[in-house]
């Protein structure tokens, strides 16, 4: 990946493609010593580096057979896969570090590459430097049903964001989050969630995407940070996004982690949570139905499930003790790298009374436990009271998690069309049965 001081390097062609081989690299004059090694590509494992070149933009422009790009135009125009974007991003930051810290901060003597780029050493008094990333808050403040936006001078005209700044040193996150908001806006802040993260190389910044709840609502701007800043209800965010505001006013592009916070409290996916069913399990007559495991097909499928759209937003994993269900969420949690928590309220049905029972004669049981949820059937727990647990406990643990951290349930089928029914306010009934194989569905915080 070669680059200027501003823009991307590419091959001209109607399709853009990421790289240039060693020797166009070398023709365009890159410097083989000043190679930074990106990874590898997980398709093919062919490595991947990037450079500066020592020429500018305006000589590069009058070749027929290149093409330039700024970073944010390629995202903006979707011009290359996502899976290019973030070496991309890798790249442009470390080639900024490269060409503003050629010289010893300690000493003034010129420094040379090392550790595949990742690291420059001074020559002369032995001194070691290394890539700066300078982390940033963005927050998004609310007040009940409205959200706080400001425009800062520097934004496209009509585009309306949400507040951010650098981080001082010694502060914490919420500290950071707080100050800004008052310098930027007047406006005071209790509670501070930190909700998502965001690379963002222009130069080398790291996003601190937060939530917050402010405590006062008069707005005083300073005319250096903000020309313009206010409390925007659902109805006139949905404007801004639909394209149909009055005056015009827009938010920020989907590549921007403001955008998906805006997104996020709009479409409410922070008060969101997730029920989901184990898939396939082990059987074994010989152990107890507790100790069922997933089977490799079903943990096939909880790690495709992973990647789909509603563990996107996931902050939180909560699971039976059932070992089926502990490992399912051990995948989640491992995967968004979020905390698993285990609870005995979520377990299904106390069916210790007959323990392993044959598919058929279980199913006529099950059927029974349905039909008939105020009575014990063969021993088994009664269905209202299992729904009872179930539910109280959820509530339970909602109470304890702030409500812009959607939560993922993990337990078995019986469990969810118990909670489902309740959800729904219809009677215990088995046609909300959960799907085999792992199935799940969403319910609001607030839903009862």
């Amino acid at each position: 990946m070669l680059s200027t001081d501003r823009t991307l390097v590419f091959a001209a062609a109607e399709t853009l493609t990421m790289g240039h081989d060693l020797p166009a690299a070398k023709a365009l004059g890159a410097d083989p010593e000043e190679l930074v090694f990106l990874g590898l590509r997980p398709e093919n494992g062919q490595a991947i580096f990037a450079t500066t070149l020592p020429v500018g933009d305006e000589e590069l422009a009058e070749r027929t057979d290149l093409r330039l790009e700024d970073l944010r135009t390629l995202a903006l125009k979707n011009l290359l896969p996502p899976e290019d974007l973030g070496p991309l991003a890798q790249a442009r930051a470390l080639i900024h570090w490269h060409r503003t810290h050629r010289f010893c901060s300690r000493c003034g003597a010129r420094t040379v590459m090392s550790e595949a780029g990742y690291r420059r050493d001074c020559p002369d008094c032995g001194g070691q430097h290394f890539p700066r990333t300078d982390p940033c808050v963005i927050m998004l403040i609310t007040d009940g049903e409205r959200a706080l936006l400001g425009r800062p001078p520097r934004l496209a005209e009509g585009i309306y964001t949400t507040l951010a700044g650098f981080m001082e040193p010694g502060e914490t996150i919420e500290q950071a989050v707080r100050r800004e908001t008052l310098e930027e806006s007047g406006i005071r802040v209790s509670d501070v969630r930190l909700i998502s993260n965001q690379p963002w190389p222009f130069p080398a910044n790291l996003m601190l995407g937060c939530m917050g709840t402010a405590v006062s609502t008069e707005i005083q701007i300073e005319d250096d940070e903000l020309e313009a800043c206010k409390w925007c209800d659902r109805d006139e965010v949905r404007r801004m996004i639909a394209g149909t505001h009055p005056e015009g006013h827009r938010i920020p592009p989907p590549i921007s982690i403001a955008h998906e916070l805006i997104v996020g409290w709009l479409e409410k996916r922070m008060s969101w949570c997730v029920y989901l069913t184990h898939p396939e399990v082990r059987i074994d007559p010989d152990v107890p139905v507790p100790e069922w495991g997933l089977s490799e097909l079903g943990r096939e499928r909880a790690t495709k499930a992973v990647r789909q759209p509603f563990a996107r937003d996931v902050r939180q994993v909560v699971s039976s003790d059932e070992r089926k269900a502990i490992e399912t969420a051990q995948v989640f949690a491992g995967h968004l790298r979020v905390f698993h928590r285990v609870y005995n309220f979520l377990h299904e049905n106390d069916r210790s009374a007959t323990g392993f029972l044959p598919p058929a004669e279980f199913e006529t049981t099950a059927d029974a436990f349905f039909a008939n949820p105020g009575e014990s059937v063969r021993g088994w727990e009664r269905a209202i009271d299992a729904q009872n647990r179930v539910v109280n406990g959820i509530r339970s643990v909602l109470r304890q998690i702030p409500d812009d951290h959607p939560v993922l349930f993990v337990g078995h089928g019986a469990v969810g069309t118990l909670l489902m029914c309740h959800l729904m306010g219809e009677p215990i009934t088995r046609q909300r049965d959960q799907k085999r194989g792992g199935s799940w569905y969403r319910f609001e915080k607030n839903a009862g």
